[in-house]
């Protein structure tokens, strides 16, 4: 559009150089004085000088439509970048809370793991222990039961017994 205008304005001007230079020395522009541009050329030329003008004025008014478009475009690109830093710098303070809660976690499951080891240890130990009662119990229960079954050199049950209390009489040693 621009080049379009400035076209027409060098053909204007280039029609009038070239009407000065051409005006016949005798011819109808005698009555004018010498350097005198024709009324003619003057009315074209201020015609495509106003048309000029015109053209010149609609560019302006376009470039600051385009101008208030590219701030306002601008604008909205500085908020939405003011926003994307405002965000990583909240990514940033949420990811090192997040590694700092990490390194916690992982200390408690350190020592959970620990704990956890220690009493399956004790556990095992308690185990080993039990089973090592369990035989002396067994033994014990054995003793028992060979001392107190009937042994076949003398007299078994109730009434064996009673002859071995015979001759023992709580009332005899009072």
């Amino acid at each position: 559009m621009r080049l379009n205008r400035a076209l027409r304005l060098s053909f204007l001007l280039l029609g009038l150089c070239q009407a000065y230079r051409a005006r016949p020395p005798g011819g109808p522009y005698t009555t004018q004085e010498a350097g005198e541009v024709p009324m003619s050329q003057l009315r074209m030329l201020s015609l495509g000088m106003a048309h000029l003008l015109q053209g010149l004025g609609e560019n302006v008014e376009q470039l600051e439509r385009q101008g208030e478009l590219v701030a306002a475009e601008l604008e909205a690109a500085l908020e939405s970048l003011e926003s994307l830093h405002k965000q990583s710098s909240q990514a940033g303070r949420t990811q090192r809370q997040v590694r700092k809660d990490l390194q916690i976690l992982t200390a408690r499951g350190d020592r959970l793991w620990r704990a956890a080891t220690d009493l399956q240890e004790g556990l095992a130990d308690l185990e080993r222990e039990r089973e090592a009662m369990q035989r002396r119990t067994n033994r014990i229960i054995q003793k028992v039961k060979r001392r107190t079954e009937p042994s076949h050199h003398g007299p078994t049950g109730p009434k064996a017994c009673q002859s071995h209390l015979r001759g023992f009489s709580p009332r005899q040693n009072d």
